[in-house]
């Protein structure tokens, strides 16, 4: 997929697989520039399934419970559920962002490529089945 810039009112599509620590959208992002976002669809973290807003650790049952309890600590966006999808502009940490189900208004002080990724431990993405569908809008 080649990377764009979006113009306005301009969507793009994009699948966001669960295993894949980095999912690039193919949407390129710069100062100034405003987004929405929409993400549909069911994913399963370690026989967990939930949707792109992701779930809580009280929402783990038995010895899943005990896992992601310990686990929570170790997510790579500390503020965000389990597997909720999140956001960044070149993989840099401090552009990460929560969008969860969506997010109608966006924006970077950031130039580069928008990726996606579900949240989880760094070491965690190999019992991650399935994907979620996001769609990026440009509004301004």
């Amino acid at each position: 997929m080649a990377a764009v810039t979006l113009a306005v009112g301009d969507s793009r599509s994009v699948e966001i697989v669960a295993r894949e620590k980095w999912n690039p959208t193919g949407v390129l992002v710069g100062p100034g520039q405003r987004y929405a976002f929409a993400a549909t669809g069911k994913w399963i973290d370690g026989g967990i399934p939930c949707g792109p807003g992701g779930f809580t650790v009280d929402q783990a049952h038995g010895i899943a419970h005990l896992i992601v309890k310990a686990g929570a600590p170790f997510l790579r966006v500390k503020n965000g559920r389990y597997f909720c999808v999140v956001g960044c502009v070149g993989r840099v940490r401090s552009s990460f962002f929560v969008i969860g189900t969506g997010r109608p208004d966006w924006s970077t002080s950031r130039s580069g490529l928008l990726e996606c990724f579900a949240n989880d431990v760094p070491i965690a993405y190999w019992n991650n089945e399935g994907s979620v569908a996001l769609v990026v809008t440009r509004l301004s």
